[in-house]
């Protein structure tokens, strides 16, 4: 505790000089002390203002602005839909009421079934496969692993899938190619040197090169008749090709005609 003393002189009020109580002396240091109901009053606090917050929120949602009616959903329909989840989910089914199956994920649980973590039915949902249970196995497919005599003849028999491998190997039931077969080459593949025309430049240019040799291919069309300015040009051979057609001589400047 904190005791003050002061005295008034001709009327004016001295200053007070603060100290400490006799409690505090003692103890030799101020109390250090906090008040509970100040602590727990703030989070009481947040949550009756959350709540108040979502209730009068609701009811301005409920009643200013209401969810109207869509008319073009049938009655039936929606009436139908009103059926809880497990319900709906089962009419999913091989044999039942829409014949197709249902994804994997959708699973029928007990209780609530919106909450996921409620345990799955004991009947009801598709078994989820793994790529190691489609390996054949006596366990996994005890069909595949069968023997006995199909006629009372005792003409056919039935065997186990991997003494049918081997049997189909002695016996060479699938018959493969003795010769090896020969791999395209890389010049077949488009690449930046051809343009990226592949199997068809390379065919092109094998053409080119016997026609350039003088063996002509026989897939190679006859050339087309040439024509009459064609004709013309080839009667005046050029001092450097002969074969081909020559550009017109330039024309005659003014200063030139001067």
């Amino acid at each position: 505790m904190i005791s003050s003393q002061g005295s008034s002189h001709e009327g004016h009020e001295e200053p007070i000089v603060a100290q400490p109580g006799q409690e505090a002396l003692t103890r030799g240091h101020e109390p250090d002390g906090y008040d509970p109901a100040s602590v727990w009053s703030v989070p009481i606090l947040v949550i009756v203002f959350f709540v108040l917050a979502f209730v009068t929120t609701t009811i301005l949602f409920y009643y200013l602005a209401p969810s109207p009616e869509r008319p073009d959903v049938h009655p039936l329909a929606a009436e139908r839909n009103k059926a809880p989840l497990d319900e709906r989910l089962a009419r999913i089914t091989r044999g039942g009421e829409v014949d197709q199956p249902r994804l994997e994920p959708l699973r029928i649980r007990t209780g609530d079934a919106r909450a996921i973590t409620r345990p799955e039915a004991p009947v009801g949902n598709s078994p989820e496969i793994h790529p190691e249970d489609l390996r054949p196995t006596p366990t996994t497919t005890p069909d595949l692993y069968r023997t006995g005599w199909l006629d009372p003849n005792k003409t056919a028999a039935r065997v186990t899938i991997e003494q049918a491998m081997h049997l189909a190997l002695e016996k060479n039931v699938f018959a493969v190619r003795k010769e090896a077969v020969t791999v395209p080459s890389s010049v077949q593949l488009p690449t930046a040197a051809n343009a990226g025309r592949g199997a068809a430049s390379s065919g092109s240019t094998a053409a080119g090169n016997n026609r350039s040799a003088g063996g002509a291919s026989a897939h190679t069309p006859p050339a087309a008749p040439p024509s009459s300015a064609t004709k013309s040009s080839a009667e005046k051979p050029g001092p450097e090709s002969p074969n081909l057609p020559q550009a017109p001589q330039p024309r005659p400047t003014d200063l030139e005609k001067r």
